[in-house]
């Protein structure tokens, strides 16, 4: 699927250190509109170190990130769902964070992630 315009979000040859050592180095994509951007790596790889500083929470060693940070949330593994709340309490929460009155949206939001995701293991297979 072409997908014309400017992307979303860019890392251009981004470079990331934790603790002194250096875990990423010369990262560089573009995500289009519409477009997944799906991380796949082993543990202790960096996904996570990547999609913090893309957040704005892990600072950049070298390179540039582009994000409009009012179009995206962080919601690491440990952050997307609430044990503590039931299911519409969590779409609630959701909603809220993005600003909507009801949680169709949020059901809008999970439900294009399920599909993509089945889609991606589908195709992994």
């Amino acid at each position: 699927m072409a997908v014309s315009g400017h992307p979303i979000l860019q890392a251009e040859n981004v470079s990331v250190a934790r603790g002194g050592r250096v875990l990423l180095q010369h990262v560089a994509f573009a995500v289009q509109p519409g477009a997944a951007l799906i991380l796949k790596a082993p543990n202790g790889f960096g996904k996570t170190t990547l999609l913090r500083t893309l957040a704005g929470l892990q600072p950049v060693l070298s390179g540039r990130v582009h994000l409009d940070p009012d179009t995206a949330v962080y919601a690491g593994h440990m952050d997307g769902l609430k044990p503590t709340l039931s299911v519409v309490e969590n779409l609630r929460f959701w909603a809220d964070i993005f600003g909507t009155e009801t949680i169709t949206d949020s059901l809008v939001a999970c439900s294009r992630i399920i599909s993509i995701v089945y889609t991606w293991r589908l195709r992994a297979k």
